[in-house]
């Protein structure tokens, strides 16, 4: 009661203490454990954890009594039935051959999409190929960083491929085939087709016909083919230089009967003009050979293909690139030299786009004549100090012998250094022999493919300078 708790006398500080403890020493005394004040996110979660208990039991059947039911997680369709995308963001000026030479590294690209404002989509048929090229993140690609993330996969829906290797990427301009240099002799088609199958699977492995040591092998995948063209092909000791094919530079019989009815009716499709991708290095010691400038570019990339010119006794060199990447860093080489001399590269700005003629088209656009019995070949390897001139000769000679008699070979030469200049005219002893030696346009001569296109013959071509009167002087 009130008046019994005046009555009662109050404790100090230090009796309470006493008190505190004779009650611990009995045994009576139970201090009361105080809780620490809850926070107000943990009494939010409780209040939504009550809340979702409320809702699950007031919506089952038995009064609350069973839990709710989980939600069983949808099955992962297999990984061969998919396609893993990843995302490529902060690209410059690219091309997709560019892209797929940078993540054929990760493995197989099933197809590249770029989308524009420097971004793209690289599609991979490997989930580990995927994963690989997500590590190329922060990587630099032509001077600029790029950003690799991972997209969600999607399902791949196969289609009816036909009969024989077919090629899903982008029609770049090369085939699936590479011609394999410095094979030796020993080597048999099986072992070349072993080393072969060190890149991709393969379709086919065949020898040339007139150089022993030359083979060509056809892939099923481009990215094979460019794998084996990067790296080369190695046949025991011996690493064999390894070039990429244009799908232009092989004949099939459909090339071989368009070849054929563009004898009679000539075709000229006009090709839009793209960026230049072919450099004009100047500085070269003469008696370079297309060799060694392929091999001095080599680190920048496969050259597609090498002229080698002479203007005012200056060796001029235009090397072509089939890709920007590898044209960038043949602009960007810092102190360029070959044997000691400074080379000075620059832009071939006068080098357009070449139009796609028909092979045996003239350039005069005039009807052959049924006389003509003259070619003109271009393109051939420039003579060196030390060959002589009836040397050259005997050379072509042997060449187009098996087109017909050869009547006469008339060479170009470098007044200056007394040079053969890569250009010469052949003249047969009958008219038939013209068809054959045009349908040898385009064919493998010392690593160059010849330009070949009729000419007048000499009598012709005389008294058309000359005027109808003049004779010829034999040389």
């Amino acid at each position: 009661s009130e008046a019994g708790a005046a009555k009662r006398p109050k404790k100090t500080a230090k009796e309470m203490k006493e008190h505190a403890k004779a009650l611990k020493a009995s045994g009576d005394f139970k201090p009361k454990e105080k809780k620490p004040p809850a926070k107000k996110s943990e009494k939010k979660k409780s209040e939504k954890k009550d809340k979702k208990r409320k809702s699950d039991s007031g919506g089952s059947g038995d009064g609350g009594q069973q839990p709710a039911a989980k939600k069983k997680k949808v099955a992962v369709a297999d990984d061969k039935s998919l396609l893993f995308p990843v995302l490529v963001r902060g690209l410059g000026e690219v091309s997709v051959a560019d892209l797929q030479d940078v993540f054929s590294e990760c493995g197989a690209t099933h197809s590249v999409k770029i989308s524009g404002q420097g971004k793209a989509i690289v599609t991979f048929a490997d989930r580990d190929a995927a994963a690989m090229a997500i590590k190329l993140h922060g990587t630099e690609m032509d001077g600029s960083v790029i950003k690799v993330s991972k997209l969600s996969p999607t399902e791949f829906t196969a289609l009816p491929t036909p009969a024989g290797p077919v090629s899903t990427e982008p029609d770049d301009g090369f085939s699936l085939s590479v011609c394999i240099n410095q094979v030796p002799e020993e080597a048999t088609i099986e072992e070349i087709q072993l080393a072969c199958e060190a890149y991709g699977e393969v379709a086919k492995v065949k020898r040339d016909k007139k150089r022993q040591n030359v083979a060509y092998c056809e892939f099923v995948s481009k990215v094979s083919a460019r794998l084996a063209t990067k790296r080369s092909v190695k046949l025991g000791r011996v690493l064999c230089k390894t070039v990429h094919l244009q799908a232009s530079s092989i004949e099939t019989d459909e090339s071989r009967a368009a070849a054929a009815a563009a004898l009679l009716v000539p075709v000229v499709e006009k090709v839009e003009k793209g960026p230049s991708l072919t450099i004009l290095a100047k500085g070269f010691s003469e008696g370079v050979t297309d060799t060694q400038i392929r091999d001095y570019f080599n680190s920048c990339g496969e050259a597609a293909d090498v002229r080698i010119g002479a203007s005012q006794g200056m060796i001029l060199v235009f090397v072509d690139f089939p890709s920007k990447t590898s044209f960038r860093k043949a602009m960007r080489l810092k102190n360029p030299k070959f044997q000691g001399k400074a080379l000075h590269i620059s832009v071939a700005r006068n080098v357009t786009e070449k139009s796609t003629v028909s092979k045996h088209e003239s350039t005069s656009n005039r009807p052959r004549p049924p006389s003509c019995r003259t070619i003109i070949v271009k393109n051939l390897a420039y003579g060196s100090p030390d060959e002589t001139e009836q040397k050259t000769k005997s050379k072509i000679a042997r060449v187009f012998k098996v087109c017909g008699t050869v009547k006469e070979v008339r060479l170009f030469m470098d007044r200056g250094t007394e040079t053969f200049k890569g250009m010469c005219f052949v003249e047969f002893a009958e008219a038939e022999a013209l068809n054959a030696a045009l349908q040898m346009h385009g064919r493998d001569n010392d690593g160059r493919p010849m330009k070949i296109d009729w000419s007048d013959n000499k009598e012709v071509a005389v008294k058309k300078k000359y005027g109808a009167n003049a004779t010829m002087n034999p040389r």
